[in-house]
């Protein structure tokens, strides 16, 4: 229980010219603050120290509650107003659940005034998650996106608070934000301040990869006051986008660069480059925030709803893939029979297949889904194991194994199992079973067998087993070669909705394979695959767009879908957007952007690119050594030149 000094135990009684010492003493002696006796703190641990501070984990008295004692570096009696100022507004806006709670002060006893002013600390609550950024280096790769996106939210919900408020933070990174029970928790108000307070608070230029690069015009325009950039709301904006893209990448901004010139490269428009996979409309937010011209970026209450319509959009996504009678609540944790959840497992992998999702897409919906409804996947798989009494169960312990959810991948299991369940006429099983038998996973291929397995789906209507039996029959591997039956398939796959098939049709209309070319025709139906989020989709879309295939040319476009398809990992797509950096077309040029996507595509196999890497560094080694021919040139010039000078000095 916490206590209030007497004033004969006042730890500073006998300071009492101090102003700062009295508004503490005053408003602790008037309960306005809580005091807390630090000899009734135990267990004092440091945990983190920063440029203000050093913060410690502590139990009050014989509690296992963990509080936090923030300390403070004082120097002089400007730093005890500091501490005075994050008290007032932390009082203020602690009631915010995504705001670090302020408890009160506890005080070391000091006999030096300078050393008691140091030993003022700050109790507040606790958070187990440590600061943003450790969280994420620590969490990262156990984070689905359905978990950024409420890390992101809460994050700009809260900020969006502050300046509901009256209140600019100016200092948001991932160390002054902390995480508590995966709660983000807004800290560190020292240099926070009013909206229409003026103040000559120093800014930590250390943190300046999240610092609105305006404020660096500051050094351009020093002599001219009447431009003299100060933090303000639309500052926030840019640190909350910085912020953004650091919870979607799980590393700090310009992580490793040693550059000391990388705060004017920031100002003049260098920015981090989205993570493979990132949706586009994340993507399209945090550039808006961290756009370079503050009047641009939108307001805290824009990002906020930008964020709720992506988070809405998203569990809309997995929704669409559900049973037709079942709907999703995301608030709560279904009571359902584990039994009911394999169902319901099982047809959302039935769309996701039917309708050609890739793989390491359908996977992702597949763990968000399972992830939403907080399953563990230990549990899950175990209870599969053990009631392995139908073919829905044998089918998805079976897919368990041939996609390594929850497992370790195991091909040779997963065909076993897919057989077993293939024998109940489960449509699914059949289905991977012809893929086992078409690429040889867990058993030795054999086209022949796929195909008949194909056929049986296919003549169930499976789009996904239309599809490949149309790819049998325009390859012809073990099967009589017959493309127009090809295209038949495809297009019976294209209408029942496989975004693959109507891929492979438009290719069918753009080679003229098995039917007429017709490119108009190959447009539609690749504009309609792109729709579907299909990757070779979006990057054929783009290449009609660039050269006016079967539509008007537009590069713009063209560059759009280019590099939506890069940013999801295509290899193609990178070349080409890479291309389009390098020329000018369609955007700016930009030539580090361009060597940057080659390096992705390379990264990625594409061999071009690594070709076009290779030319691009003896072009710069060639020029690096007509370079310093030229500068050796110059050498060998002036030094006859300063002979001759020498010359006729001496002998005139």
């Amino acid at each position: 229980m916490s206590s209030t000094p007497s004033p004969n135990n006042s730890v500073h009684s006998n300071r009492r010219s101090n102003p700062c010492i009295n508004w503490i003493e005053e408003a602790i002696a008037k309960r306005h603050i809580k005091y807390y006796e630090y000899k009734n703190f135990n267990n004092i641990k440091e945990i983190s120290t920063g440029t203000y501070g050093k913060i410690y984990r502590a139990n009050w008295k014989n509690s296992n509650k963990y509080l936090s004692l923030k300390s403070y570096f004082v120097r002089d009696n400007s730093t005890i107003k500091e501490i005075i100022h994050e008290v007032k507004l932390q009082r203020e806006v602690d009631f915010h659940n995504n705001v670090i709670r302020f408890y009160g002060i506890t005080v070391l006893d000091q006999d030096n005034e300078d050393e008691q002013l140091q030993k003022y600390w700050v109790v507040m609550e606790y958070a187990d998650g440590g600061t943003l950024q450790q969280y994420l280096k620590r969490k990262f790769y156990e984070l689905t996106w359905n978990d950024k996106f409420s890390l992101a939210y809460q994050l700009a919900s809260a900020v969006s608070y502050l300046h509901e408020e009256g209140i600019v933070h100016r200092d948001l990174n991932s160390t002054s934000i902390m995480v508590h029970q995966n709660t983000i928790k807004l800290a560190d108000f020292g240099v926070s301040k009013r909206i229409k307070e003026a103040s000559k608070r120093q800014i930590n230029f250390g943190s300046f990869p999240y610092i609105d690069p305006k404020l660096f015009s500051n050094q351009i325009n020093k002599n001219n006051p009447t431009k003299i950039y100060t933090l303000n709301e639309r500052s926030d904006v840019y640190s909350v986008g910085v912020l953004l893209w650091e919870i979607s990448s799980g590393i700090p901004p310009y992580d490793g660069i040693d550059d000391d010139n990388l705060h004017w490269k920031i100002f003049q428009g260098l920015r981090e480059n989205p993570v493979p996979d990132t949706p586009i409309s994340y993507i399209d937010l945090y550039n808006d925030c961290w756009d370079g011209e503050p009047e641009n970026r939108p307001t805290m209450n824009q990002v906020v709803s930008r964020l709720n319509n992506i988070i809405v959009e998203s569990y809309k996504t997995i929704n669409n893939y559900q049973t037709d009678d079942f709907i999703i609540n995301v608030q709560f944790k279904p009571e359902d029979e584990l039994s009911i959840m394999v169902d319901r497992i099982v047809n959302l992998i039935f769309k996701l297949t039917n309708e050609g999702k890739e793989p390491k897409f359908r996977n992702k919906y597949i763990l968000d889904y399972i992830n939403i409804y907080n399953i563990s996947l230990k549990e899950l798989y175990s209870w599969l194991l053990n009631n392995q009494n139908n073919s829905t169960s044998i089918f998805l312990l079976g897919y368990f194994n041939y996609t390594g959810i929850g497992t370790s991948e195991n091909r040779n299991n997963a065909f076993e199992l897919f057989f077993n369940a293939s024998k109940h006429n489960h449509v699914l099983a059949q289905y991977y079973i012809g893929l086992c038998y078409k690429c040889g996973y867990g058993t030795i291929k054999n086209q022949g067998l796929a195909f008949e397995y194909f056929k049986k789906c296919a003549n169930k209507d499976f789009a996904a087993g239309q599809l490949n039996l149309g790819y049998l029959y325009e390859h012809g591997t073990d099967v009589k070669e017959d493309l127009k039956i090809a295209v038949e398939w495809y297009e019976k796959a294209s209408i029942n909705g496989n975004i693959i098939a109507s891929y492979n049709l438009g290719l069918c209309y753009k080679n003229g394979i098995g039917i007429n070319a017709n490119n108009k025709k190959a447009f539609e139906l690749f504009k309609k695959s792109a729709e579907g989020e299909y990757l070779n989709g979006i990057t054929m879309l783009g290449y009609f767009y660039k050269n006016g295939i079967g539509t008007s040319t537009n590069k713009q476009e063209a560059f759009h879908l280019y590099q939506k398809a890069s940013y999801l990992g295509d290899e193609t797509a990178q070349y080409n957007l890479a291309l389009m950096y390098e020329n000018g077309i369609g955007i700016v040029k930009d030539i580090d952007q361009g060597i940057y996507w080659y390096k992705k595509s390379s990264e990625n196999g594409f061999q071009k690119a690594k070709e076009r890497l290779e030319e691009i560094s003896k072009l710069s080694n060639r020029k690096n050594v007509n370079n310093n021919n030229m500068i050796i040139i110059k050498i060998f010039l002036s030094y006859l030149f300063l002979s001759l000078i020498y010359c006729i000095v001496h002998i005139f």
